[in-house]
């Protein structure tokens, strides 16, 4: 998130987080997940939908340990 005080990368991650976990519910509630249905559309559906998500503008920080382990634990 960019603001008065300029890119905030543990707002941001949050708000990745947030929409990451949103879209893993709606795909857990139509069926799709790794434990029954088909596996291959599970990992495409997470591919096409979920993974963009959690990329989305990454580009722009320097990784250091804490920002990796967030980005994990979502």
């Amino acid at each position: 998130m960019i603001g008065v005080e300029g890119i905030a990368p543990k707002k941001h991650i949050e708000l990745l987080c947030a929409r990451a976990q949103a879209k893993l519910g709606y795909m857990h509630s139509v069926g799709i997940t790794h434990l029954g249905g088909n596996l291959n559309q599970a990992i495409g559906t997470y591919k096409a939908f979920i993974r963009p998500t959690m990329e989305y503008a990454l580009e722009i920080y320097i990784p250091n340990a804490s920002f990796i382990k967030a980005l994990e634990c979502c």
